[in-house]
């Protein structure tokens, strides 16, 4: 089952944004971080930007906002929606 996962991850990056998404819903740094990894894992080196707005989504829901700040900090070009996602959680 995991190794059928991966490989639907790996051939649709909204799946991995999926991921991402569950791991805020749950409330589980975890499951973000598991999600953060394989992000890295099958689309490095450059992340798609709204991988990158989601993960920044991810840790300031979670409350972790050195995460969230190094999130930002390795979007390319990030976006309105990026920094609207870090001052919320930072509020």
């Amino acid at each position: 089952m995991r190794r059928a996962a991966a490989a639907a991850v790996a051939a649709n990056p909204q799946l991995l944004a999926g991921a991402v998404e569950a791991a805020i819903a749950s409330r589980s740094p975890r499951l973000g971080r598991a999600a953060h990894a394989r992000a890295l894992r099958l689309l490095a080196p450059a992340l798609p930007p709204f991988i990158c707005a989601h993960l920044v989504n991810l840790y300031s829901k979670l409350d972790l906002p050195g995460a969230a700040a190094a999130a930002l900090a390795a979007d390319p070009s990030p976006t309105v929606v990026s920094y609207m996602a870090f001052i919320s959680g930072a509020a």
